[in-house]
């Protein structure tokens, strides 16, 4: 695949390294008294860092890839609760086609947002800015068309995890023989990624694009949707394609405790026996959660919502308490049959996973 490299000039511009000019026209897409005093300051700086290794190791609330990602091994992530990503990139930057003398004039972004199948996209933000994704009017290959500023200049094609085949238009654009092919196993089996095109227009495009996207959260398990359980619906614990998303606080620390599933055979989190939560305390408090307010503009809202990005090693208890804030909850040292709040302990078998994902992962993306 030719390689997009370095901005030339402040417009879009492509290296010359793998034979294109692109994004033309001069632009790139582009023991004594002292001694005691030693002593005691050296016990001071060992205590306090005893004790500052002894606290949980804190994560960063809500959104976290507020810029995609380039290169590397990174960890998996998912969503819990409707968030916002600037995801990883799968491949570097690559160019392809003419708009009139221009070319290379289409840049395309593959960009990795979640390891787990399901989640849906629910915004985009270009450059700072939130965009619109009219549904009519797709094109051919490129997708969805992002509307505004960017009608006929950015297109999104977004895939929810389920595919089963590579992208058709990546696979013609992008044969061999380019340096880095797009080949028929390079599916994303299980992958949440977003294909984005953008056409150089030197009056919409000042630099490379910035992106952000809005998800649903990962499909998860509410036991109230369980009629083996005492609830109502076809939800089944261990049956994720009978599972659905969810912005409940309680719904989600639930999962978050219980152990959630990802491709690959690790589970993040929980291992906590379903007799040690408890149903029937645990279904009042994510009725209470789902309970309606005033949301101020005339209307109603669900009173206790959360949404976070997860990383694959991130610790189980502190997604757990930033979940908890969504309720005003918050996680104790003491068994508690009330899950929120105050929040019954974590379980000390809640652990992080080794999850991997993009170039390191594989047999996702060969």
């Amino acid at each position: 695949m030719p390689v997009v490299a370095g901005f030339l000039g402040g417009a879009f511009g492509i290296g010359a390294a793998s034979g294109l000019a692109g994004f033309s026209a001069g632009a790139a897409f582009a023991a004594t008294t002292l001694g005691g005093i030693a002593v005691n300051l050296l016990g001071s700086v060992a205590l306090s860092a005893l004790s500052k290794a002894l606290q949980p190791t804190p994560k960063a609330a809500g959104l976290r890839t507020e810029t995609t990602l380039r290169g590397g091994t990174t960890p998996e992530v998912f969503l819990l609760g409707r968030s916002a990503t600037g995801g990883t990139m799968v491949c570097p930057p690559m160019a392809h086609g003419k708009a009139g003398k221009t070319p290379n004039a289409y840049l395309t972004y593959v960009i990795e947002l979640a390891g787990i199948p399901g989640h849906q996209l629910d915004g985009l933000s270009l450059n700072g800015e939130a965009v619109e994704i009219p549904p009519d009017d797709p094109h051919e290959d490129y997708g969805q068309r992002i509307g505004g500023d960017y009608d006929g200049r950015a297109w999104v094609k977004y895939y929810d995890g389920t595919q089963t085949e590579a992208d058709p238009m990546l696979l013609a654009t992008y044969p061999a023989p380019y340096v880095r092919p797009w080949t028929a196993d390079m599916v994303g089996e299980g992958i949440c990624y977003a294909i984005l095109t953008f056409r150089y227009d030197r009056k919409v495009w000042s630099g490379w694009p910035q992106c952000r996207f809005v998800l649903s959260s990962a499909p998860v398990y509410d036991p109230r949707r369980d009629s083996s359980v005492g609830g109502e619906g076809p939800q089944r614990w261990g049956q994720p394609a009978t599972y659905a998303p969810s912005n409940n606080a309680a719904v989600l620390a639930y999962n978050a405790k219980r152990g959630i599933a990802l491709p690959g055979g690790d589970v993040w989190g929980g291992g906590i026996p379903a007799q040690d939560l408890p149903l029937d305390a645990w279904m009042a408090e994510m009725d209470r959660a789902d309970a309606l307010v005033d949301d101020g503009a005339g209307g109603t809202e669900p009173q206790y919502r959360a949404g976070v990005e997860v990383r694959a090693d991130d610790e189980p208890f502190s997604v757990i308490e930033e979940l908890l804030k969504g309720c005003n909850g918050q996680a104790t040292s003491r068994p508690s049959r009330r899950p929120c709040p105050p929040w019954s302990p974590c379980n000390p078998r809640c652990r992080p996973c080794s999850g991997r994902s993009g170039f390191g992962w594989p047999s996702r993306w060969h």
